[in-house]
């Protein structure tokens, strides 16, 4: 091993003794469905209808842009027909941004989001990737992040009339 691989060798020793690898992976405190929910303007249940994706105003992140279509609003209430969203992340041309707890979603999706107001028309999910449940057989299901702690006060995988239920009574 001659000298230059032998100093590579050692500087990535280090930083993976470190914990330093260049690589980040969020791990996000669980978030209840009572802490969800209060922190929410409106939850909503409903059908993806449109997904875009552009560049922020100052050039440097992709953002998103989601239309959803309310089936039901499970609580707090929405000023119009169509529930608007943006998260960051996405696909412009041919270059993308994927932020590892930030919430994603898929044109003709059934969910049920946690939701508060960010501007005028625009919402934000409360809890990046853990305000966001996809529906699917009557189930409600979370994904897209790691919980660092306890798992047990995260509703992963709940029967929705359940978890709307649970919703409803929460003062």
């Amino acid at each position: 091993m001659n000298a230059i691989t032998r100093r590579w060798v050692l500087i990535l020793a280090a930083m993976t003794v470190s914990g330093w690898t260049g690589i980040g992976m969020a791990l996000m405190l669980g978030i209840s469905t009572e802490q969800l929910t209060r922190e929410s303007d409106a939850v909503v249940q409903g059908e993806v209808t449109e997904k875009t994706s552009h560049w922020s105003d100052d050039g440097r992140t992709i953002l998103t842009t989601v239309r959803i279509v309310p089936a039901e609003v499970v609580r707090g209430r929405l000023d119009g027909q169509e529930l608007v969203l943006e998260y960051e992340g996405g696909e412009v041309g041919d270059v993308g941004l994927k932020v590892s707890d930030s919430v994603s979603f898929e044109q003709g999706e059934h969910v049920l989001v946690f939701v508060r107001m960010k501007s005028k028309g625009l919402h934000e999910v409360v809890g990046r990737a853990q305000g966001k449940y996809t529906l699917r057989q009557g189930l409600a299901r979370k994904g897209g992040f790691s919980v660092h702690g306890p798992r047990d006060m995260v509703d992963d995988e709940i029967d929705v009339t359940v978890l709307k239920e649970r919703i409803k009574r929460i003062q």
